[in-house]
């Protein structure tokens, strides 16, 4: 079972945006399956470790993928919106150094698949909804004045 629920998740009028979000909920599955593994016994800490490294480095392209947009059509809740990206990366960047040091289970667990699924569902919901449609209108708006 998906640690997020796709069917719940609003779709983006921005395509880019849907394929991200899928890609990083896969991404997320994906940890969550080797975490399981590992609390099963199996040597997979190394395999764990290229699983964050590819969830963060997913996220921060993710996210200037969508601040780049952001800035192009000069969206006025940008600062909000990117603060929000910087805050859940660092929290990401945070939880992956930290297993790396500790190999704390119930910790990645607590972040990667209890408070990043929730934030994740969230922000999509709210500020990632609200920026692709502020988004669409503004290529409608330039193809219209074409």
């Amino acid at each position: 079972m998906s640690l997020i629920d796709r069917s719940a998740l609003p779709r983006m009028t921005e395509a880019f945006m849907d394929l991200d979000h899928d890609e990083f909920i896969d991404l997320l599955d994906e940890l969550k399956a080797l975490l399981e593994r590992y609390a099963a016994g199996e040597p997979v800490a190394e395999a764990i470790d290229g699983q964050l490294d590819r969830l963060v480095d997913h996220s921060r392209r993710h996210f200037a993928a969508e601040e780049a947009a952001m800035r192009e059509h000069h969206f006025l809740p940008y600062p909000v919106h990117k603060r929000d990206h910087d805050e859940a990366l660092a929290r990401m960047e945070t939880a992956a150094r930290e297993w790396r040091r500790h190999r704390n289970l119930g910790e990645l667990r607590m972040t990667m698949l209890v408070q990043l699924p929730g934030w994740f569902f969230q922000h999509v919901s709210a500020m990632d909804l609200v920026t692709a449609r502020f988004l669409a209108q503004q290529r409608q708006a330039a193809c219209s004045d074409e």
